[in-house]
């Protein structure tokens, strides 16, 4: 029984010892590291040795974030005239500022497509640069067509950097549908924090003529 007694009280004070051993490295170590002045480390030992092909949030964002070629989308005019001449509209989003307003081109069914659209469809719609290039699928009740406008009411056709209305005026009291695809392509790039693309519908507002 002392025998095994002794055993423990050995063990209690191989542990005290190694307890204290531990705090006599631990401590200095501690006192060490806190007294070391890390953004001076940073800025003279560490930073100068860091690999510069690394860059900054804001830099990779810059350098590599994607940039759109050709955007692309679709439109949609429609509504129920109560009066010949009601105005109904759709808009288009680019969801990127353009450096410089595109050229704006219209192709009605079956219509001549422009050089500036060439190799387009509805169903794959392409525009050249510092172009944006409307396909229309069909067309009805609306007289000589969709008009195209900037945010300011230029109606040429013309859009804004940002994108444009699509206004159609009806010609009887019925119907009115015209729907389609678009393409744009900026001619300089574009600037600006992406957003969504979008294309709401909305009747009976919007420019007028």
């Amino acid at each position: 029984m002392f025998k095994k007694l002794g055993r423990g009280w050995l063990a209690i004070l191989c542990s005290i010892v190694l307890l204290g051993a531990g705090a006599v490295i631990v401590t200095p170590a501690a006192n060490a590291l806190s007294g070391i002045n890390w953004s001076k480390a940073w800025n003279h030992q560490i930073k100068p040795r860091a690999d510069h092909r690394y860059f900054t949030k804001k830099a990779a964002k810059k350098k590599f974030a994607p940039k759109p070629k050709t955007l692309r989308g679709q439109f949609i005019v429609d509504g129920k005239a109560a009066n010949p001449g009601d105005p109904f509209n759709d808009n288009i989003s680019f969801g990127w500022d353009f450096k410089s307003p595109p050229t704006v081109h219209i192709i009605t069914p079956g219509g001549t497509v422009p050089p500036a659209c060439a190799g387009g469809t509805p169903t794959r719609p392409k525009a050249k640069p510092g172009n944006l290039c409307l396909f229309e699928t069909f067309n009805d009740n609306t007289g000589t067509g969709l008009e195209v406008c900037d945010m300011v009411n230029n109606c040429g056709p013309t859009a804004s950097r940002y994108g444009a209305w699509l206004i159609a005026f009806a010609v009887t009291a019925n119907r009115v549908s015209a729907a389609g695809s678009w393409a744009a392509t900026p001619k300089r790039g574009v600037s600006g924090g992406k957003v969504a693309a979008s294309s709401t519908r909305v009747h009976g507002g919007g420019p007028g003529r």
